[in-house]
């Protein structure tokens, strides 16, 4: 019996570098942040001090780095900057929602697809 699962609808904006990520979190209220680290104008790291400068309660959204990149030092720049988490590209949709519901305090998502089918 499958029931039906309450959805919450999220509103999305995308901005196309680092300064007007910055300009959007100062001017309106998130729950969260999906920063590139390669930005052009102002890159992911940049973007992120200058958030973090911001006042309370602004400089305290969470801040999740996204780059192809998976070297440990590239991983350690991210969170130095003030990022407080860290996805690589590409992602399962599952370990985006997954870091996504850990840094909002939501953990009741699912986990991730077995890759292994039932057996009847």
């Amino acid at each position: 019996c499958a029931h039906p699962t309450p959805r919450r609808v999220h509103g999305i904006d995308n901005v196309v570098n680092g300064e007007e990520a910055w300009h959007a979190v100062r001017d309106k209220d998130y729950d969260l942040v999906l920063m590139d680290v390669q930005m052009p104008v102002m890159n992911g790291h940049d973007s992120t001090r200058a958030i973090r400068e911001l006042p309370h309660p602004k400089n305290k959204i969470p801040i999740i780095a996204l780059t192809a990149s998976t070297l440990r030092n590239d991983i350690d720049a991210c969170l130095a900057s003030g990022m407080n988490g860290y996805v690589p590209k590409p992602f399962k949709p599952w370990q985006l929602i997954s870091t996504m519901a850990e840094l909002t305090g939501r953990k009741n998502n699912p986990p991730p697809p077995s890759s292994k089918k039932k057996k009847k």
